[in-house]
Formats: C-alpha cells, structure tokens, sequence
C-alpha cells in the first residue's frame, strides 16, 4: 500500500467527522475536522463539499467573513462541474456526490443571508 492510499481514506473520515460535528451544532470542532480533510480548489465533488460544509462550520461559529470566503470556493468548483439540468453528463462525476454538494452550498447560502444570532457555538 502507498503513502497515497493511506491518505484518501484519512481524508474521507475528515469529511465524515466534519459533516457530523456540523449537523451536531459543534461547529468548532467541524472546522478542526474539515481543515483535517483540506479541501483543495482543484479537487474533486468531494473537495467542493468539504469547502460548503466548512462554509456552514464557519457561520455557525460566528465568521461570517470566512464563510463568504469559502462559499465562493465551493461555488467556483460546482460551476466547473457537469449540470445535469443543462442536459451535460456526469461521466466520472458522481450524481449522488454533486447533488449533496449542491444542497450543502444551497444551505451556505441561506444560512449567511440570515441576519446573525447571538448563539454561540459549541
């Protein structure tokens, strides 16, 4: 086995630990985890999704800053990818993978054009 091959799945449970820290309303902890995964702007569905949750992380922590910042990452790499409602084909993309990334970015979205609470993060 390769150094390579250690490292995806190393990165997949990153992705997975930061989607459940978010969904648990530890947003401090999801942004720990997601840094863990480095999304990377010329990555793949799976990078852009890391870049939307980390979005999400970072608003619910309080940087509404930052998560402007990342959305626009996670938006930049949705528009390089197929749109199916434009009739393009996914080929190695995932339907499954663009989909969750598209609502996650969807969620970015609403979230920041919420005025700001006072709710702290845990």
């Amino acid at each position: 086995m390769t150094a390579t091959e250690q490292v995806e799945p190393d990165r997949v449970y990153a992705l997975a630990k930061g989607m459940a820290e978010c969904r648990a309303g530890h947003h401090k902890q999801a942004i720990q985890w997601l840094t863990k995964f480095g999304p990377k702007t010329t990555g793949t569905c799976e990078d852009a999704t890391g870049f939307a949750l980390l979005a999400i992380a970072q608003r619910g922590a309080g940087d509404r800053a930052a998560a402007r910042a990342t959305l626009v990452q996670a938006r930049e790499m949705m528009a390089k990818m197929p749109d199916p409602a434009k009739g393009e084909v996914f080929g190695g993309w995932s339907y499954v993978e663009w989909m969750q990334c598209r609502l996650l970015c969807q969620e970015a979205e609403k979230l920041l054009a919420e005025p700001a609470t006072t709710q702290k993060s845990r």
